[in-house]
């Protein structure tokens, strides 16, 4: 019985050590300057993720989208991330 008890509380204690993972990598695409703010943001509030400069190396990629710019009395202009 001890020894059924034993083993019990080993395998409870070595689950968490089994379900850790290696931590996701980011790569942000360069944005005019802006990406140099995101990556200082996910620092300051410590995303748990790793900020790469090689997107080969990346887990997942981050880049702006297009996006309407509406001015009263003005027509509207689509804009890229790079203009």
């Amino acid at each position: 019985m001890n020894r059924v008890a034993l083993l019990l509380v080993l395998g409870a204690v070595s689950l968490p050590s089994l379900a850790q993972v290696a931590r996701p990598s980011v790569y942000i695409e360069p944005q005019n300057g802006f990406e140099t703010y995101v990556a200082a943001a996910i620092a300051k509030k410590q995303v748990p993720v790793d900020v790469v400069t090689d997107p080969a190396k990346a887990t997942f990629a981050l880049k702006a989208a297009p996006c309407l710019l509406i001015a009263p009395g003005l027509r509207t202009r689509e804009t890229s991330p790079s203009s």
